[in-house]
Order: structure tokens, then sequence, then C-alpha cells
């Protein structure tokens, strides 16, 4: 029990119960209970029989500790000392009776929302959007004027004739804005107050009062400057008159009541604004915690902007209504359309009081929303957007519409709600976009992509010879773009480490590859690039292609040498049978053969300064490249030997190379970074920091880019964009990336105003590992299946994408069976764990599940954490879906898999 429970009236005992009764932790034959200020009345659905009032009394105790007095048959209310206040008990017996739940609405007093209650009721295609502050005096009816400004704005720039919106007052209590509006007697001949009446007296709204609403509402337009150019969009001011100010014939949450009314008001608002042809519907709400805003604000179908302010009040009740929409809102659907908007900031940078406004109710918000721990949750698919908008003195005082129009021109808020606004209502550019027309058009660019992702997924048969352009080989060309690299490039299995490897070795020079990642290369002449180790198992054309850039490399230099590829693989096999366990000893080993394969003559002493003095007197350059040392040394983990053979190349030969004057000699070693972790235990921290501007990894923007990367070496950009996609993908960012993704796969897994995750955030968070850590080869293998799959869901086909939702989400399960095998080739003492999971009875495999459900030591579980394939949370534990697919592990029934939520939490935990 909390220990602060206070119960000073019936009131406060009535609270108790109805929460107990929401979570379900009343007794089951408990079928109702009346509170007044004389008594408890308990209903009892049996008849009366031995032990039920036990029971009845020890659930009293459980809610409300010692203040349940079986010997007084009383409640104990606060009173003073040597008083007594009591609050008698009943028990009322009514066998046959079952309890009847309290009905769900999106009201403050009331218990929480189902998802039941909403999935059925979909919105119409017109989004309705709530902007809400807890106090008054926020700034929130100016920022969805401001918001309507951007809406108009946006359209007008793109070459649009801007739609109106449908701007609603339901400030009821102080409805600003239709002061504004009536300032020149308009708008006084029908209001938000008459649609209420109207829709609350028909019996069937859509029919009876719907179309009279309409008829008058376009009647009379609201005339808004927007940037010094009047544009037209429908109004519902709050009332038509003050007598109606003063006396409103219904309030909203009246309308609530009847028989499928509970999502009334946000259908109302969203068909009115279909029938009128508006783009969006922005409602100004009543502040405060109000049963009068509570319809709109609470309906998870509704896209919210919550005001604040700086001030202490002003972000003490926002906090309050954070926490209160993750407790109402059901956390099943998908919370994608909460944003925060801190006004009124000051500019002094020594204050930072919007970033610590802003650090706390972000916080607030996950931290709420990570509170549900049962396998229905599923929490926002976006992390709250946060806007700050500084403090104007000019915004102080407003007189009318064309003044507030001047003012916000010159505040220059406009770049903050513009990105606000692409967040929330998102612009779809027709002229960029051109999803195939017809049915066999669309399945020849599946069968395309779909043959090339295919082709694509294990780069030891790929045959493409383009680069994308990514952060780390970015990097790496800029830090070696006027000198030979040396440089170790560390990635999980599948990141693109031998795709990268057989790239530039395509290339076949390194100033060329520099040139490609968009860096100056000006300072180097002609650099070959020698590849001295290749992965064991490459197709045919592939291993004559690398035998093909030694030849090229040879009379470049001038050389020729009997050494060829596989005979270097030999040398190192027979080194490692030779048992030797000195790095030294391997560091010259590794500087012969990287001599002999340039030319130079076996047993020279020093074959290091032989190599650069033949470079320097042919003013050439040389880089050597490694990839697939796990295949010829697949005991790295653990024996010495291979080892030391690691050690010698990527410590003890980069540390020669360094000390070379005038260096012409350059060396890019690829490899799986579980390998060096093993070998370098107690410094692996130092060797990472040293080399992980290069490391592979993909970012969600890089992964974006990837997808498009793909689309466009499969011949298929020009099918889905009219234009096509530029040779560089890396001038799109964030919003742009995801706008070029909509012919790809949509906006959302479903409607584009619906409650569905985000498709490009789903994606990539189906995709990774709790560390954040998406692959290449899961992109890859993704797009293929999804492909294959979106021939044959004809009968859900939408016609906004390549890429169909059931296809897209049924992609998951065989990148997650082949997922499970790759890391299991990676990290070995991760396969009989594995293993032992896939192999449990079905019944066991669930998420959710606790160390003892496998068996699992702690060991077991430390390794799966440190892999990022599970995450610890009040002692049970979670996987990310491509490894809970992998698995085959099952939810609780009716559970959908917290996807998002999931990532979010395991990321936020690790800090």
């Amino acid at each position: 029990m909390n220990s602060r429970l206070l119960l000073y009236t019936w009131h406060d005992v009535d609270v108790v119960l109805k929460s107990a009764m929401d979570s379900r932790r009343l007794p089951a034959n408990w079928v109702g209970f009346d509170v007044s200020p004389v008594a408890l009345v308990i209903q009892i659905g049996d008849t009366p029989a031995s032990g039920t009032e036990d029971s009845a009394w020890a659930a009293l105790t459980e809610l409300f500790s010692a203040r349940a007095s079986r010997e007084r048959n009383a409640i104990l209310l606060e009173a003073n000392p040597g008083q007594e206040r009591l609050l008698d008990v009943h028990f009322e017996y009514i066998p046959g009776i079952t309890r009847t739940p309290r009905p769900a609405r999106p009201l403050f007093q009331g218990p929480p929302l189902s998802e039941d209650d909403v999935l059925e009721h979909q919105l119409p295609s017109v989004p309705v959007v709530a902007f809400y502050s807890y106090k008054g005096g926020v700034g929130r009816t100016l920022s969805m004027l401001g918001m309507a400004r951007t809406l108009v704005l946006r359209d007008l720039e793109a070459g649009f004739t801007p739609r109106p919106l449908l701007i609603v007052d339901a400030d009821y209590e102080a409805p600003g804005l239709t002061w504004l509006a009536q300032q020149d007697g308009r708008f006084q001949e029908f209001s938000m107050q008459d649609a209420l009446a109207l829709v609350h007296g028909a019996a069937d709204w859509k029919a009876e009062a719907l179309p009279l609403i309409a008829e008058r509402v376009k009647s009379e337009t609201l005339r808004l400057p927007v940037g010094g150019r009047v544009t037209e969009h429908f109004f519902l001011p709050a009332f038509r008159s003050q007598a109606q100010l003063l006396t409103p014939p219904v309030r909203p949450d009246q309308l609530l009541r009847g028989p499928g009314r509970r999502w009334i008001m946000a259908d109302l608002l969203s068909a009115l604004g279909q029938i009128l042809g508006a783009s969006a519907v922005l409602v100004d709400c009543r502040a405060g915690i109000s049963e009068l805003s509570a319809p709109v604000l609470l309906d998870p179908r509704v896209k919210r902007v919550i005001v604040t302010s700086t001030s202490l009040q002003s972000v003490e009740g926002t906090t309050l209504i954070l926490r209160e929409l993750r407790r109402k809102i059901p956390a099943t659907i998908p919370d994608v359309d909460s944003s925060l908007m801190i006004t009124m900031v000051p500019t002094d940078p020594r204050f930072r009081l919007g970033e610590s406004v802003r650090e706390t109710l972000i916080r607030v918000w996950l931290d709420a929303g990570s509170n549900d721990d049962s396998d229905q949750s599923e929490l926002m698919s976006e992390p709250l957007p946060v806007l700050e908008l500084p403090f104007s003195n000019e915004l102080v005082h407003l007189s009318d519409l064309v003044d507030i129009d001047n003012k916000l021109t010159r505040a220059g808020h406009e770049p903050s709600l513009r990105m606000l606004a692409e967040k929330i209502l998102p612009i779809r550019v027709p002229s960029q976009v051109a999803v195939p027309v017809s049915q066999d058009e669309s399945w020849a660019t599946l069968n395309t992509l779909a043959d090339f992702c295919h082709r694509q997924e294990y780069a030891e048969s790929s045959q493409t010879g383009a680069f994308l352009r990514t952060v780390p080989l970015k990097s790496l060309a800029r830090k070696f773009s006027s000198e030979p690299p040396r440089a170790v490039v560390m990635g999980a299995k599948g990141a693109g480490k031998t795709f990268t490897y057989l790239q530039l070795v395509r290339e076949g020079d390194w100033r060329t590859f520099v040139r490609s990642m968009g860096v100056d290369s000006t300072g180097i002449c002609t650099h070959p690039v020698m590849p001295l180790v290749r992965p064991r198992h490459l197709d045919l054309d592939t291993v004559e292609m690398i035998t093909n850039s030694w030849s090229k490399v040879h009379e470049l230099l001038g050389t020729s040498s009997t050494l060829t590829p596989d005979g270097v693989a030999e040398r190192l096999q027979g080194h490692v049978t030779g048992g030797l366990t000195d790095e030294i000893g391997w560091r010259d080993f590794w500087l012969q053969m990287m001599a002999q394969t340039a030319g130079i003559a076996d047993g020279i002493p020093d074959p290091l300064l032989a190599l650069q003095d033949k470079l320097e007197k042919a003013n050439r350059y040389l880089t050597f490249t490694v990839d697939g040392l796990e295949d010829w040394l697949p005991g790295a983990q653990t024996e010495k030997v291979q080892q030391a053979a690691i050690l010698g190349l990527c410590l003890s030969v980069l540390e020669k190379l360094i000390g070379l004057p005038n260096r012409r000699v350059g060396l890019v070693v690829f490899i799986r970074k579980d390998l060096p972790q093993a070998v370098l235990k107690q410094n692996f921290g130092q060797f990472e920091r040293l080399h992980e501007a290069y490391e592979l990894r993909w970012s969600i923007d890089e992964a974006q880019r990837l997808v498009l990367w793909a689309v466009k070496q499969a011949g298929v950009d020009k099918t889905l964009w009219r234009q096509g996609l530029p040779d560089d993908l890396s001038a799109y960012v964030g919003p742009e990336l995801e706008e070029r993704l909509l012919p790809l796969w949509g906006l959302k897994l479903g409607t584009d105003t619906g409650n569905e995750a985000y498709s490009t955030n789903w994606v990539v968070s189906a995709l990774s590992d709790f560390h954040g850590r998406i692959l290449a080869r899961d992109l890859v293998r993704f797009l293929h299946h999804a492909a294959q799959g979106s021939k044959t869901t004809e009968n859900q086909r939408k016609s906004d994408r390549l890429l169909q939702i059931a296809a897209v989400k049924g992609a998951i399960r065989p990148c997650g069976e082949k997922r499970i095998d790759d890391i299991k080739q990676e990290i070995p003492a991760l396969a009989k764990t594995l293993d032992e999971i896939r192999a449990a009875p079905e019944s066991l495999r669930r998420m959710p599940f606790t160390w003892d459900t496998f068996g699992l030591s702690s060991e077991q579980v430390q390794l799966l954490m440190s892999q990022g394939v599970v995450y610890e949370e009040e002692g049970k534990l979670y996987t990310p879906e491509i490894y809970r697919q992998g698995l085959r592990l099952g939810l609780a029934t009716g559970a959908r898999p917290k996807v998002i939520t999931l990532m979010r939490r395991a990321l936020n935990q690790r800090g």
C-alpha cells in the first residue's frame, strides 16, 4: 500500500476502488460497489458462504492496509488525534450477476483505453491536430496560427495552390481565436457549440447533423494573412454569441455517453474536414485538466502538439499531462503523433532553460512509456519531437490577424515550425513519385529488385562496381587523401567488409577510391591497390578479378612475381602449421609476403625497405588490402598461433609502416571485430579508438541510403521516381531520405493517417540488434524477401508503394534465421546457447523469458547481452525483433511485437 494514502472522504475511497477495478485487482466475484457519504456497499455475485467475507476483507486490507478495520466493519477515514471517522462497509449478495467493466472513454476521469477500443475506429482521410497546453498564456493559439501559416507557405513554395484548413476554436471558456475572428462582425451565425448540440440531438449524426454543419461552416471563411497574402480557410468559432458562451448547450464529454459515440469528437472533425475538402483540422483546445479538451487530446488517432513555456508551473503541469497520456492511451497503439513545443525560451545562452526543459520532459515521456512491461504493450513509434521557439517581445501584444502575420514573419519561427510540420503532416511531392501503374510493371520491378538483392546478399559473388558513400568510408578517404593508408576496418559479419574490399580491388587505385568518396586526391599520383589476402570462398569470376589485379599492379610497377594469390594463402597456412607464436616473427612473415607480391625477391634482409626504395625510384605508391582472415585463421578466438598472426599484421606491420620516411606503402585490413577483441583482451579499447572512425557501422540515415543505392543499382529507380536517383546519395538526410523511400515502402505500415508505425523506423528497428547495430547484409536480404513476398499479396495490395505491408513484415523471419546462422559462425561460444533456445519446446519459446526458462547461466546471459541479442529489465529477458523471429520466439496470445519500443528501451538502458 502507498504509505501516503490519504482518505478524507468517501470520494477518496471511491478513487482507490475504481483504480483497482480498472487494473483488475478486485476479486473476481465482486460484481460492483457503491460508495456514498454513509457507507461502502460491495456487491458479490454469489450466495453467502463460509470464507467469502474473509476473502473480501483480505482484498480490502490489500487496498487500504490498516485503514480496513474488520472489527469496526468500516474504512477508517482521516481524523484528528483522539477522534474517529468511519465509512461503514456492507456486503450485498447478488447470485448470477457478473461484473460489468467501467466504459472506457477518452476522458481524464475513467479507466485507460484498450486496443480493442480504438483499432476498429479509424479516422477518415483528414488528419486532426490538437494544440493543447496545461497552462494558459503560453502561446498555444499563436503556435497553432504559426503552424497554419507554415502549412500554407509550404504548399506555395512547392508550387501548389494551398488547400484550405479547418481551424476549430475548442477553448470554450477562453476562446481567444474566436474574439480575433469576430472583430469585423463575422462568424456570429454558427459555432462549435451549435455543432455539438446538433450532433447530441441526432440519432444518426452523420446523416442528420453533419450535412447541415458542413453547409453552415463553408458559408463563411476565415481570411488568414500569410506573408502578406490573404488565404481562405474554414473556421468553427467556439461560440456565436455571448449568451451561448455563458450558457453552453452541450459539453463535449456529454457527447461521448451514447452508444458508439466515445470517439465522436475526432470522428466529427475529421468527417467535416473531409466534406469541406480541408487538408487538415487544427484544433485549439481548452487548457488544463479539463474534460472539455480530453475527448480530442486523449484520442490516440489525433496528432497532439503540447505547448509549454519554461515557467515552473507550466513545466510541472506538462509533466503531469505527459504521464497521463502514457497511462491513458493504449500501449498497443503506436503513439507516434505527440509533439512538444517549448515557447518563450529566453535567448540568453547563459540560462539554457530551453535545453533543461527539453531534457526534463523527454525523460518523463520515456520513463512513463517504459512502465508497462506486459506482452501487450507497444508504445510510440517515434521519439517525442521537441521544438523550441525563442522569446520575442513583438509577440507579447497582438491586435488582429494582420498584426499576427506581420509579427510572426519577423519572429523567425518559420524554420522551426517547418520541421514540426514535416513531422506531423508530411508533404507529398507528386512530381518526384512515380509508383508503377500496372500490376505487370510492378511485378517486373519486384523481380528485378529481388534478383539483384539476392546476388548482393553475399559480397563474394557480387559483381556491382559502385561505392556507396558512407561516413566510415569517407572518414577513411579524408584521413588518407594525400598518403598511403594504414588502417584496420572492423565490422560485424555482414557489415560490408568483403563488399568494400572487393569494390576497392575493382577500383584498382587508392586515388580513385578517394575521389569516389568526394574527397580531393590531388596530393597523390597513381596509387594501385594489391589484394594480399582474399576470402576463401569466392566465385570463379571474383577470383579471376583478383588475379588480374595482381597483373595490373606488376605492369604499373614494371615487376613480376612467381607468387600467386593462392600462394600467399598456402604460405599463411604453412606458417600456422609451423606453430609460430612470436608476434615479431609474424610481422616479418607479412612484410615478406607484401614485398614478394610486389616483385621483391625472397630472402632480402629488410623487405619493407627494399619495397619502399623500389617505389620511390618508380615514383609510385602501393596499398595492400587484406580480407577473409577468419577463413584462414578459424581458431583465432582461442589459438595462440593464429592470434599472433593477427597481432603481427594489425599491430606490428602498421607500426613498422608508420616509421617509414616518405612512406609509399599502405595497408588496409578488413577484419571481423570479434577477432581483435579476442586477441587484444587488455588493450582493445586503445586499438578500437585508433581505428573506430573507419568501423563499418550503419546509422539510420546510411541504412536508408543503402536501400536507395540497392534500388538504383538494380536499375529500377526510374520506375519508382520519374527522374531516378542521383549517383551521390550523401546529400539526402533525415526527412529527405524518408520522402525518397515513400514509393518503395510507404509512409506507414498502414494508412498515412492511421496509428501504425512509420515504415522506415519499423524496418530499421526490426533489423537492428539491441546495440542499435544494423548490418548491410540484413538490409539486402530484407529487400530480397520483401520484394519476393510482395508478388503474392494481390488481395491486400496498396498502390502507393512497391513493397507491400504483409511482405515487409514477413521478410524479417528469413532475415532473422540467417542472422542466427551468421552470429553462430562469428561468435562460436553463442552457437550452443542459440541452438538450445531454438530447439526448446514451442510452449517455452515465448518473449519475454527468464534465465530459468532455457536454463541459462549468468555467463551465457552476459554474452548474449554483450552481443545485443538480449537485454534484461526487471528480471525479464527481451530480444530484438530479428533475433525473436530467427529464434522463433512467440508472444502472448494476441500480443503485438514491441519492435520499436523494445529497441528504444534497450538503447536507453545502455545510456
